[in-house]
């Protein structure tokens, strides 16, 4: 299998109109022996920005000499800008391994493009020995394939808007209410949210 053709099948991959939920990439990560535990995280969540906060956060850790990861999506001309470490871009050797692996795999539930690459990134940054990653999120916070990190240090909110409606509900409210689970207990949460959301 060539990288292009590996890209190619992890596009194909779709939730087909299923739920959201931490299911299938759960089951993804509990198979390759659960990378994401590996490493501590910082999460970032939000309408607007949070590309922009992986980037000044990467040449914070990059400055320092830190063993760090970054994930950010959508790429601007190859996948594999969306998973890199102190090493660079994820090799394309590594993506090609991982989708060959991922097609010999049966899971209960058809699992989706975000939560292999999610999957992908931990097991890359697993293997090249990452103390720290900063993790940008797809969509929300409470039911995104990134919520599964064990060892997030810091939550990043970076604001709240009108997005995503079909998916994290119908108001203003309800979509600050699904990014703000991706807070946790005893976790610091920094945020520029405004407003109602803020009041959320």
């Amino acid at each position: 299998m060539t990288y292009d053709e590996a890209v190619a099948w992890l596009f194909r991959q779709t939730r087909a109109g299923g739920p959201r939920g931490l299911e299938r990439v759960r089951a993804v990560l509990e198979r390759l022996g659960h990378p994401e535990g590996r490493f501590s995280a910082v999460h970032v969540v939000g309408t607007n920005g949070k590309g922009s906060v992986v980037a000044f956060l990467e040449a914070i850790l990059r400055a320092a000499g830190r063993r760090y990861g970054a994930t950010t999506s959508p790429h601007l001309v190859d996948f594999r800008e969306r998973i890199r470490t102190y090493r660079g871009l994820i090799p394309r050797e590594a993506v090609v391994e991982f989708v060959e692996w991922a097609r010999r795999q049966s899971f209960p539930e058809r699992v989706a493009f975000f939560d292999y690459s999610t999957a992908l990134a931990f097991r890359h940054f697993a293997e090249a020995g990452v103390d720290l990653a900063v993790v940008e999120a797809g969509v929300g916070g409470r039911l995104d394939a990134t919520r599964v990190l064990p060892r997030v240090e810091a939550v990043v909110l970076t604001n709240v808007s009108e997005d995503h409606l079909e998916a994290l509900g119908s108001s203003l409210e309800a979509v600050a209410r699904d990014k703000a689970g991706a807070a946790r207990p005893g976790v610091p949460l920094v945020t520029a949210a405004e407003g109602p959301p803020l009041g959320v």
